[in-house]
């Protein structure tokens, strides 16, 4: 098993004169290490009690997006945006996240350079598309 430490890309919350200020990141876990094996350090990496796994498709790969199964339930920000099939936004993931290659056992993997560099750029486009996301479906209910 190795412990090569390898980087992830990600998203953090914090507040900046009580505003909320998001941060693209970069985050460290042990490669080869399973889900399981991580946990500690995705619990403190993300600030939470509760990982959510949330698979998604960047750039025609596969990955997984580690967030807090809490987050909606604290004061939030909305961080990126999840679409169905048809293309209509049906949830935002709230506060920090980080996007995560694995193996089919569910080992941490290292990215390529290209992906590395792929999902900053898709994080780039679709983080600040979740407040307006969020914004539009407010104003869809009154």
């Amino acid at each position: 098993m190795s412990e090569k430490i390898c980087m992830y890309p990600g998203v953090t919350v914090r507040l900046v004169e009580d505003e909320p200020v998001v941060t693209f990141t970069r985050f460290q876990f042990r490669m080869g290490m399973s889900i399981d094996e991580n946990l500690d350090a995705l619990y403190e990496a993300l600030d939470c009690d509760l990982v959510e796994i949330v698979p998604v498709t960047i750039a025609g790969r596969e990955y997984f997006i580690f967030c807090d199964e809490s987050g909606k339930l604290k004061p939030w920000v909305p961080t990126y945006p999840l679409y169905d099939e048809a293309g209509e936004c049906c949830d935002v993931i709230a506060s920090n996240f980080v996007v995560v290659k694995v193996d089919a056992q569910e080992n941490f993997l290292q990215m390529s350079v290209q992906e590395f560099a792929e999902i900053e750029e898709h994080l780039r486009t679709m983080v600040p598309r979740a407040a307006k996301e969020v914004r539009k479906k407010k104003a869809s209910m009154r």
